[in-house]
């Protein structure tokens, strides 16, 4: 079914009949190097697709049979009744003299019948509470937050940080999301500036949000927004006076935004790695943990971006309305001195539309500096995590990682991999793009994926800016 569903959106927003021909001939204006950054994220994302879904299989098969079974059957008082049991059995286990029990143990050879009582009753009351319809041992879930699915994340989040290498993973997929968070935000206004009618993928951040929530970011970036991307630009340059440069995106090819869209495509992107921080430290038997979680897998984190929607683009609706205001100008005057005046007021709206795009690269370089800090903060915590359990052994952490990593962790650092080369990808395209790419890989070690990449982005976007009032002044 998810393969189908990325199948029928590509198909709907890249290759439908009536744009095809528009499509093909966009793909084949592309540089060489755009189109094979584009042709590599595709096969990236259908890869990680496949890979993905066949590794974590046998670990989301009975899961899901057990969440399909008791969601329905599921209530916030059946919750709170085993959190309670939880912490009951929890204070039985403390009461327990481990001191005694161990000497008995040396006396008798094995445990007291009354003990080994104890344990019987506390775990046939729990496996009554929580076993699914499919048999599978399930931790309570909350229905409300969005049904079967977010029981199907809160096992996986449950199961997930009972590895250090799955919060190793996780947090850094936390951090990246601030980065691809707020520059699909930020471009789903910005790149189709010149398009406002455009049916490009690109344009629905909230419909790349539940698509990421389902197929998971690492497949839905690169799969389809980085190609999008591409085609975007590549329409926007056959159609306006300023085309692609070289292998690079022009910054004059790109359009303007608000400056509240930045600070609320920023703040909507924090939301992830702040419920993450909560899902690692709170207690999961708490009912807090499981609200947590809920939010964290569930359809509501990937609706935020929905808020933008409150943010409106004045600069493109000032520059819609310029134009038409100088087309009725000069369609009822058609004397040199209008025209001329009408000339004039471009060239100058051309000024001061420059000048607020310089401010806005301004803007969303702060903002891309203010993301490297959080994810860098978090890339330490997260270093630590792993070093407590495993040391500077090497060999210990990549078997925590990969080789002998439980599905969970090893789907979550595929995850990490592909969606670090997806932005890397998304920097590629820019100016000057292969010296970010090496910046941002010899910075990996030191700063983590999200911080160097965000590092990059915030250099190229004040370039950007400063490239932007340079042609400005030249104008003038």
């Amino acid at each position: 079914f998810n393969t189908l569903l990325c199948y029928y959106i590509m198909m709907s927003y890249t290759t439908c009949p009536s744009r095809i021909k528009t499509t093909t001939k966009a793909f084949h204006q592309l540089p060489k190097t755009n189109q094979i950054c584009a042709l590599l994220a595709i096969v990236l994302g259908l890869w990680t697709l496949i890979k993905t879904q066949s590794l974590t299989k046998e670990f989301f098969d009975p899961i899901s049979e057990a969440c399909s079974s008791t969601s329905s059957g599921v209530t916030r008082s059946s919750i709170s009744q085993l959190h309670k049991f939880n912490l009951r059995q929890r204070n039985q286990y403390e009461e327990i003299d481990e001191r005694q029990l161990h000497e008995e143990q040396d006396k008798q050879g094995e445990q007291s019948q009354e003990e080994v009582k104890l344990k019987e009753e506390i775990m046939d009351e729990k496996d009554s509470a929580v076993r699914g319809g499919g048999g599978y041992k399930l931790h309570p879930h909350e229905p409300l937050l969005g049904g079967s699915f977010v029981c199907l994340i809160t096992q996986f989040l449950h199961e997930l940080i009972q590895h250090s290498g799955g919060i190793f993973t996780f947090g850094i997929i936390a951090s990246l999301s601030i980065i691809t968070g707020l520059l699909m935000n930020v471009e789903a206004d910005r790149s189709t500036y010149y398009h406002h009618n455009t049916q490009s993928i690109i344009r629905y951040p909230t419909m790349l949000g539940i698509l990421s929530q389902v197929l998971g970011i690492s497949v839905v970036f690169p799969l389809l927004w980085v190609p999008s991307y591409c085609l975007v630009h590549a329409r926007t340059a056959t159609t306006h006076t300023v085309g692609i440069t070289g292998t690079a995106i022009d910054a004059e090819n790109t359009g303007n935004v608000c400056k509240s869209r930045v600070y609320a495509a920023l703040v909507t992107a924090l939301l992830f790695p702040m419920l993450t921080l909560l899902v690692f430290n709170l207690d999961p038997d708490s009912y807090a943990w499981t609200f947590s979680a809920g939010l964290l897998g569930g359809p509501l984190v990937a609706c935020s971006p929905m808020l933008l929607w409150f943010v409106m683009p004045s600069s493109r609706i000032t520059q819609m309305k310029s134009k038409t205001a100088m087309t009725v100008d000069a369609n009822n005057n058609n004397n040199m001195n209008v025209l001329t005046s009408n000339i004039n007021k471009k060239t100058r709206n051309h000024n001061e539309q420059q000048h607020n795009k310089a401010e806005i690269s301004h803007t969303l370089s702060v903002a891309y500096t203010i993301a490297g800090i959080v994810a860098f903060i978090g890339y330490i915590v997260n270093v630590s995590v792993l070093i407590k359990a495993h040391g500077l052994d090497l060999s210990s952490i990549w078997d925590e990682l990969w080789n002998s990593a439980d599905p969970t962790v090893a789907f979550m650092t595929i995850d990490v991999s592909v969606l670090f080369v997806g932005v890397l990808l998304y920097i590629q395209l820019q100016k000057n793009g292969s010296k970010g790419v090496v910046k941002a890989l010899a910075l990996l070690p030191f700063l983590g994926p999200g911080s160097a990449c965000a590092y990059v982005l915030s250099i190229q976007e004040y370039q950007r800016a400063v490239s932007l009032e340079v042609d400005a002044e030249k104008d003038r």
